[in-house]
């Protein structure tokens, strides 16, 4: 996405960020993502109900926010590596580069795990470089920020084709 800012998440903890009470399975859950924190630039906090409607006045408003039901993390229960040409696993390693000539490939890449219902778009703010997109993974709630490249049809079907040949030859 080569925003200026950091957009790297702490995975989601298991208490809420204000009441430090642990979370239930399928207990309702607010996930809040903050922009402005030196380093880090976006900072993500779960919270429970409770936590959410009492958060700290001095907080400032997120710049992301939605409401979901935390499930307890599934166990993996192989300790081997994404296979190399895992489109999830892909994913990950071009955000973690955040290098700018890789935007139009996480933008496919993340279309093609939100078609195969693996990530779910939570929300969409303007920046002033265009469309961000968050995504969180439905199993991981790993969270990614992809910016919007806004491409026709055409283009995307292109480069979709693009993107699967490249997965095919990794």
């Amino acid at each position: 996405m080569a925003l200026r800012e950091s957009y790297h998440f702490s995975r989601r903890l298991n208490r809420c960020a204000v009441t430090d009470m642990p979370f239930e399975d399928g207990q309702v859950i607010y996930t809040a993502i903050f922009f402005g924190f030196k380093e880090e630039g976006y900072l993500r906090k779960d919270y429970s109900t409770e936590g959410w409607n009492n958060r700290p006045e001095e907080d400032q408003p997120p710049f992301s926010s939605w409401k979901s039901k935390w499930k307890k993390a599934a166990k993996v229960e192989n300790d081997q590596p994404l296979e190399k040409n895992n489109a999830e696993s892909l994913l990950q390693r071009l955000s973690a580069e955040d290098k700018p000539e890789t935007e139009t490939t996480r933008y496919i890449l993340a279309l093609m795990l939100e078609r195969s219902k693996v990530i779910v778009e939570e929300d969409a703010q303007t920046i002033s470089e265009g469309i961000l997109r968050v995504y969180r993974h439905k199993k991981s709630d790993e969270l990614f920020l992809v910016k919007d490249p806004k491409l026709s049809l055409d283009e995307i079907v292109g480069l979709q084709e693009e993107v699967i040949a490249m997965l095919d030859a990794v």
